[in-house]
């Protein structure tokens, strides 16, 4: 069983240079994500609610203010508009080991996305979607919640870290009926669950923590397979036709589909 229907938020983000999400935060060679998973994009939106609430932006030492959204968002979506390529930074670390006061240095190689603008743009481009849950709106505000939620989307300002700073170019918002559908065209990354078959298209497949979990300290184990529409050979978003299985929920955004888990609807 679903809600009727949901509140969808579309936010378009001129990015400056590009992002760097990271595989694994421990390793020495730090592999960079092909696109920004769905924390780091609720964490984007997150960092300016804890401005309007006056929360800290951490509730924990290992739980961040971002998961004031639990519950509320049910999933996101993304979708890179530009022409991207790998680049690895050689940087010197340094640091401390107090309990044997011993000085430490190495050097990593700290990869990045840079991204430039399509032939029809001006500017990196990232079209991401927000899925809200609308029973929970009213963690929110109890009034005019829907109006807060464009008002925070056009308060993203980064990222991910500091460096990556962004700026909002579109908010679109609007209330749509889920339905169900064997096959569907998309450009935006989709969790591997709900797909029985690729059809066409170039892709990549990413393991991302699910919206579903609170964010904060997480295990490989809490991460699943999404399905990211790039192709690394061309170096350009793609386009994929999947057949879905039976738990994929559709909804469409004025012609723009996203595919999500039905089993993360909490009623």
């Amino acid at each position: 069983m679903t809600p009727n229907f949901f509140f969808v938020l579309k936010v378009r983000l001129a990015l400056s240079w590009g992002f760097a999400s990271r595989v694994s935060l421990f390793s020495k060679a730090r592999k960079a994500l092909s696109i920004p998973p769905p924390t780091t994009l609720i964490g984007a939106l997150a960092f300016p609610l804890t401005l309007y609430r006056k929360l800290p932006e951490n509730m924990s030492l290992y739980l961040s203010s971002a998961s004031f959204f639990k519950d509320l968002i049910v999933s996101v979506h993304a979708s890179l508009k530009s022409l991207f390529s790998y680049y690895g930074d050689i940087n010197r670390v340094n640091w401390y080991h107090r309990p044997v006061r011993l000085a430490k240095s190495d050097a990593v190689s700290l990869e990045k996305i840079y991204l430039t603008p399509m032939e029809d743009s001006s500017y990196p481009l990232l079209d991401v979607i927000y899925v809200f849950n609308p029973k929970a709106g009213e963690k929110i505000s109890e009034q005019n919640w829907q109006e807060v939620l464009e008002s925070l989307a056009w308060s993203i300002t980064r990222i991910g870290p500091r460096e990556e700073l962004v700026c909002p170019f579109e908010v679109k918002a609007d209330v749509i009926k889920p339905h169900y559908s064997k096959e569907v065209e998309t450009d935006y990354y989709l969790p591997f669950s709900v797909v029985e078959e690729l059809v066409r298209g170039e892709f990549v497949v990413e393991r991302f923590i699910p919206p579903i979990l609170e964010i904060g300290e997480y295990s490989e184990d809490s991460k699943i397979p999404y399905i990211v529409p790039i192709s690394l050979s061309k170096g350009k978003p793609s386009k994929i036709l999947a057949r879905l299985k039976d738990e994929a929920l559709v909804l469409d955004f004025r012609g723009e589909r996203i595919v999500l888990d039905s089993r993360w609807v909490r009623l």
